[in-house]
């Protein structure tokens, strides 16, 4: 695998490694556990239960270019934005902001960003490539509905990928 694709599949395994899956999963009735993904491309797919992730990744942008002499091999350092949505709906006694908040704290732990915890992303791999760098860059909450609420974290994901030309 390649470019952009490379990374979406080391997200996807870190996602699943740090337990970020089986921590959304366990809020899910048994049935719906092989049904829908807890981490959605972009949208999830209707009748998802809450709570879920959608992610939506920006066109990378080619910052650096660069060779060694008479290689054919070059490498192209990237920057490509990553957002992370949590929606969630109120649960026990807690808020559907709160569920998001806590959700979302637990994606800043494993990514970046949490103000106590150091970020797993150090075993992030390509397999072409390397990622260079997870900066965490804001978090937010948004109103959905009712009893609806969105928390998002965006991060700027540097890599560095090898380009024959």
């Amino acid at each position: 695998m390649s470019g952009s694709a490379d990374l979406h599949k080391a997200i996807a395994a870190l996602w699943i490694s740090s337990g970020l899956d089986a921590l959304f999963q366990a809020k899910w009735n048994e049935a719906d556990r092989s049904k829908y993904a807890t981490l959605n491309d972009v949208e999830a797919a209707p009748g998802t239960p809450f709570p879920y992730v959608v992610f939506e990744a920006a066109q990378p942008s080619t910052d650096t270019r660069m060779s060694g002499r008479a290689r054919r091999q070059k490498y192209h350092v990237d920057d490509q934005t990553w957002t992370f949505s949590v929606y969630a709906v109120p649960e026990q006694s807690k808020s559907s902001k709160v569920v998001a908040s806590e959700l979302g704290n637990e994606i800043l732990k494993v990514f970046g960003g949490h103000p106590t915890e150091e970020p797993q992303t150090g075993g992030m791999e390509l397999d072409n490539g390397n990622v260079l760098l997870v900066q965490y860059q804001y978090d937010h909450f948004e109103r959905q509905a009712d009893n609806v609420w969105k928390w998002s974290v965006e991060y700027k994901i540097k890599t560095d990928k090898p380009v024959m030309v």
